[in-house]
């Protein structure tokens, strides 16, 4: 392996600590904050941050009481943060040298995340020269994927032939945040006939120009009798979706009744986000492991967990965004300094944030 390429190593960084595990009132600024440790050998870049943004794993991860991701993060204090935007400084990776304008992702749960000066990243995957999208792009592409929609603009350019036949018909439940965003814009760049989401009256105007045929108002509307009602316009027999994709998984009464408007033969469910409490556990719990004649579910759900990404998916992102395909929703709201890791953090964990939450580590070219 070559030696790396680098510019001086600094000794210490700014970066966001969470210091107590519960409360994100503890995450604050520091500015003498250690960098994480450089392999003494594989593939692996130090990337300078010009930008993070933030997921919902990144304040829920603290507030898990279970001891499997805390060991995983290892000892407090951490720094949240997954996805980056910025320069290469210090790298092996083949296709890569210092100065390179570069996007990713790290392998989460994560002691050094991005929401500091300089961030780790390891391995020839989840690194590009090309700034985008990281772990709710990934997350909506793959929750697609594992659904078996009509995949129009994939590497072989194939769709199953249930897809070819209909088009693709797809539910998408939470449709202006993060994930949501990115999933709506995907599901139309991959051939899909028709796309339902649900927002607030507030959000619709946006989701419908991301590309949804329809929206459905979760406040002034029950979500389930407004799925109902549009399997109904099907004529006889009704129409019925190809895929439900879940990223708010709170409201489980949509798979229960799915039965009325989500297809037998091919149909799945995708929670991308599950109620962590015990007694939302207890009930994905009831649908994945009792058989349907004694109460459990009666169509394929899935527990959908990001894992692994490919070269693949990384260039068909890369491509649509390049082509006006897809886009990262920003709004200028949501943009916070390091400084104001609190008010990110508090933002995000409401629920009810339009797009991406982007937090400003350093200019480009600082």
């Amino acid at each position: 392996m070559a030696a790396p390429t680098a510019n001086p190593l600094p000794r210490a960084q700014r970066a966001v600590q969470c210091a107590a595990a519960y409360d994100i009132r503890h995450a604050a600024l520091s500015a003498a904050a250690d960098l994480p440790a450089i392999p003494q050998s594989g593939v692996y870049t130090l990337v300078k941050v010009i930008s993070a943004a933030l997921n919902p794993a990144d304040y829920k991860l603290l507030h898990v009481p279970w001891p499997i991701p805390r060991l995983l993060m290892g000892p407090l204090p951490v720094t949240p943060g997954a996805d980056f935007v910025g320069r290469v400084w210090l790298t092996t990776h083949p296709d890569l040298q210092p100065g390179d304008l570069v996007w990713g992702k790290l392998r989460m749960p994560t002691k050094y995340g991005t929401c500091a000066e300089f961030t780790l990243h390891t391995g020839e995957q989840g690194i590009a020269k090309l700034a985008g999208v990281g772990i709710a792009g990934l997350t909506a592409l793959h929750a697609l994927k594992k659904a078996d929609l009509p995949y129009k603009n994939s590497k072989n350019n194939n769709s199953s032939s249930r897809s070819e036949s209909s088009g693709g018909k797809v539910f998408i439940n939470g449709a202006s945040g993060g994930v949501g965003t990115f999933a709506v814009q995907m599901a139309k760049a991959i051939g899909c006939e028709t796309v339902v989401a649900s927002c607030s009256a507030a959000n619709a105007d946006l989701v419908r120009s991301l590309g949804a045929d329809e929206v459905i108002d979760y406040r002034s509307q029950d979500v389930v009798e407004a799925l109902r009602a549009w399997s109904k316009k099907g004529g006889q027999g009704g129409q019925k979706f190809d895929a439900i994709i879940d990223n708010i998984g709170s409201n489980l009464d949509i798979y229960w009744n799915s039965e009325d408007y989500l297809k037998a033969d091919g149909g799945a469910y995708i929670a991308v986000s599950v109620d962590l409490r015990w007694a939302s556990l207890a009930e994905v719990a009831k649908i994945l492991l009792w058989p349907s004649w004694l109460g459990g579910g009666k169509r394929p759900f899935h527990v959908f967990m990001l894992l692994g990404t490919q070269k693949e998916d990384w260039d068909l992102i890369g491509k649509w965004l390049v082509a006006g395909k897809v886009r990262t929703v920003i709004e200028d709201e949501n943009r916070f300094a390091l400084s104001e890791i609190q008010s990110a953090l508090q933002k995000l964990q409401t629920g009810r944030t339009r797009g991406k939450i982007i937090v400003t580590v350093a200019g480009d070219g600082q």
